[in-house]
């Protein structure tokens, strides 16, 4: 999993990559909420960290303008007490946690137990990203399949009986749908055999 930490104070840095690298994540750390931006662009992390002591900008507004250009992206804030309000007003746009940085509180010592629960849960939604992936692609193999192999296309019960078939009208053999749903096969063999 790959992990963006924007902050400017190299302590905080240390100790964000020491717990990252404890839990086994990927860290990129960058030191202005403009290269964070910037490197947000594609989309290429699977969380964004941000932290409260960037230079050129506010750390909760990389936050607002990360979400306005993907609200999936998923942000995990490090803040002050005092902007406890707008880390509430931004779990409610999207970000997904923050945790309150104050000297001389154990914010470090909780890091790694938020780090491990972000990892937790992306991890689920990577597994199901990749199952969806692999759905619609499947799907758009049957789709070409039906295109190329065949004008018809059917399915069965399990007696054998159509249930459905892919012509709405006229049938190549001239019979109506609605005269081939419900029979087997090989009743219809023998209305064929009458005639």
């Amino acid at each position: 999993m790959r992990v963006l930490y924007i902050e400017a104070k190299p302590s905080d840095c240390d100790a964000f990559r020491q717990a990252a690298d404890a839990i086994g994540l990927i860290v990129d750390i960058l030191h202005s909420g403009h290269a964070g931006l910037e490197a947000c662009a594609d989309g290429h992390y699977d969380i964004v960290a941000i932290g409260c002591h960037l230079v050129d900008m506010p750390g909760l507004d990389v936050a607002r303008q990360i979400l306005n250009r993907n609200p999936e992206q998923p942000l995990f804030l490090v803040i002050t007490k005092d902007q406890q309000l707008q880390a509430v007003e931004l779990l409610v746009l999207g970000v997904i946690s923050f945790v309150i940085h104050e000297e001389g509180h154990p914010w470090l010592g909780m890091l790694e137990g938020y780090l491990v629960n972000l990892r937790t849960r992306f991890a689920k939604r990577s597994d199901h990203l990749e199952a969806m992936k692999a759905l619609s692609k499947s799907e758009q193999r049957l789709g070409d399949f039906a295109e190329s192999g065949s004008d018809w296309l059917w399915e069965t019960d399990t007696r054998g009986a159509f249930v459905w078939e892919s012509l709405p009208a006229e049938s190549r053999s001239g019979s109506i749908v609605s005269d081939v749903l419900g029979k087997t096969r090989e009743e219809l063999a023998r209305g064929f055999v009458r005639r």
